[in-house]
C-alpha cells in the first residue's frame, strides 16, 4: 500500500519532532551553544491528536499481537520496543533530575 503525500508529511512532522525531542535529551546544559526548538504542550497534544486519528481507522484489538509475518512487520516492533525502552529510561531520567 501507497503512502500519501499528506501522510507522508504526517509522519515527516512527528520524525522532527522526536528528533528535536533527542536533542533536548542529548544536550549538556552547562555548554548549550545552539538553541534547540522548545517542545511544549501544543505539541504534545498534536500527537495525541493524530495517534487518534490513526487509530479510528483500526478495529478494537480484542487478543494480544504476536510480531512476525512479514520482516516489516519485525522492524516495527522492534523499533517500538526500542522506544518504549527509551521513553522508561527518560522518565526514569526526568525523575533523577527533579530531585538534582
Amino acid at each position: 500500500q501507497n503512502i500519501s503525500k499528506s501522510d507522508k508529511e504526517v509522519l515527516l512532522g512527528i520524525q522532527n519532532t522526536l528528533f528535536v525531542i533527542g536533542s533536548h535529551l542529548a544536550k549538556d546544559p552547562e555548554k548549550e551553544k545552539v538553541k534547540i526548538p522548545e517542545i511544549n504542550e501544543t505539541d504534545v497534544e498534536n500527537l495525541e491528536l493524530l495517534m487518534d486519528k490513526m487509530n479510528e481507522n483500526l478495529p478494537d484489538l480484542k487478543f494480544f499481537v504476536l510480531p512476525g509475518g512479514h520482516p516489516t512487520a519485525s522492524y516495527c516492533h522492534i523499533a517500538r520496543t526500542v522506544c518504549r525502552r527509551a521513553e522508561r529510561i527518560s522518565v526514569a531520567l526526568s525523575k533523577i533530575e527533579e530531585k538534582t
